[in-house]
């Protein structure tokens, strides 16, 4: 390559110093060489840019470019990462304050709420007590409208019927009352059926627990009886060995050797007993608890039957009480009604027909304030569920 650079120059300069012996050329040289520089310098930035495309195609360079691109694309790819977590960051703590401030809303209208509840029970409590003072200054007036007899005896007629129709009324809500004295009754049975139905499942339940414990206890019994019956075959058969080798010794050592398995005998029969008897005892213990336990259960359910019917009693002795007492209230106030009826006849009705009127009116403002406050809610709901709304869109869009 470097050889086929400098043959290409010599020919060039060659080609050069023959055209400069041309007169034509000697007079325009100036400007041909200003012009051979230039081209000379176009053709070196072409050979250099040449140079570069070709190695472009060289392994090293390749490599070059590939780690260059990678760095780049890791670059940009930890750069997205990074304005992910921080518009997810973002995002979050939007919701967030979103959230806080829906809460806060809410928290707001439920105070609204409640301070309008105190309001209405404040409103209504206002107007109890106005009525109250009213009836109160119509009982000053009612002796001096006593004396308007013959303006009475008009308003009597319609008194009597008015009372008529409340003592139907009276007669209708003491029926009601009775009625249902009747169904608590009629519950209390019910309940004194379901506690005796319950009670004999739990009776039934402590029972099948007892028997089995009695055949666990029974299973527990036969274990041992086979484990003293598999001792007592045990030491059949090592008095059996003695015996057999007291047959086999010398007479001298039988002696010995007898006096020794008597001894053995003895110590085995001290054991077997005293073990015989600490299982007597501990199943004798143990049929003492099982019996204290059932003395204790059958104790606890007769407590506990004699609480019930206790409870039972008092419940029915206190409905009969408000029975009685409510019949007593109602006795007492028929008969004052029927003594007041014919000297306040008059001004009841009145008084009636005018609470009635203002009852009707502050029901309807009542309901009318109840509406405006419920739409004036459900509006004020509506537009922050829309602004919530749009704000979430936007946060989406500009995620």
């Amino acid at each position: 390559m470097k050889l086929l650079k400098e043959q290409q120059a010599t020919k060039s300069a060659l080609r050069k110093r023959e055209l400069q012996s041309y007169p034509v050329l000697r007079e325009y040289g100036p400007r041909l060489q200003q012009l051979e520089v230039e081209a000379e310098a176009k053709a070196n930035f072409l050979t250099n840019r040449a140079k570069e495309i070709r190695q472009e195609d060289e392994d090293d360079i390749k490599l070059c470019n590939k780690l260059i691109l990678g760095t780049k694309c890791q670059a940009i790819r930890d750069a997205q990462v990074a304005e992910k977590k921080t518009i997810d960051k973002e995002l979050w703590e939007e919701e967030k304050r979103l959230d806080d401030l829906m809460e806060l809303e809410r928290k707001r209208a439920l105070a609204r709420e409640e301070e309008k509840r105190l309001e209405e029970i404040k409103k209504k409590n206002m107007y109890i007590k106005a009525i109250r003072e009213q009836v109160k200054g119509n009982e000053l007036e009612r002796e001096v409208e006593a004396e308007r007899t013959v303006e009475e005896q008009k308003l009597l007629n319609e008194a009597i019927m008015k009372t008529r129709l409340d003592e139907l009324h009276e007669i209708q809500e003491k029926e009601r009352l009775q009625e249902k004295t009747r169904e608590e009754l009629n519950k209390i049975n019910k309940n004194i059926m379901e506690l005796a139905e319950m009670e004999k499942k739990q009776s039934k339940i402590a029972d099948l627990k007892i028997k089995q414990y009695m055949r666990e206890k029974a299973e527990q019994e036969a274990e041992r009886e086979l484990e003293a019956a598999k001792i007592r075959q045990a030491k059949e058969k090592e008095l059996a060995k003695l015996r057999a080798a007291q047959q086999k010794v010398h007479d001298s050592q039988a002696a010995k050797d007898e006096i020794r398995a008597k001894r053995i005998q003895e110590e085995y029969e001290l054991q077997w007993r005293a073990k015989e008897k600490e299982v007597a005892e501990q199943k004798r213990r143990k049929n003492e608890e099982l019996k204290a336990d059932r003395q204790r259960q059958v104790q606890e359910r007769r407590q506990w039957q004699e609480l019930e019917a206790a409870r039972e009693r008092e419940e029915v002795a206190k409905i009969k009480m408000i029975d009685e007492i409510i019949t007593e209230r109602e006795k007492e106030e028929q008969a004052k009604r029927t003594k007041e009826l014919l000297l306040h006849r008059a001004a009841l009705l009145k008084q009636i027909n005018e609470r009635e009127a203002e009852r009707i009116r502050m029901r309807r403002q009542v309901f009318e304030e109840g509406i405006a406050v419920k739409l004036e809610s459900d509006n004020r709901d509506e537009s922050l569920k829309k602004t919530i709304k749009k704000k979430i869109t936007a946060i989406r869009y500009n995620r």
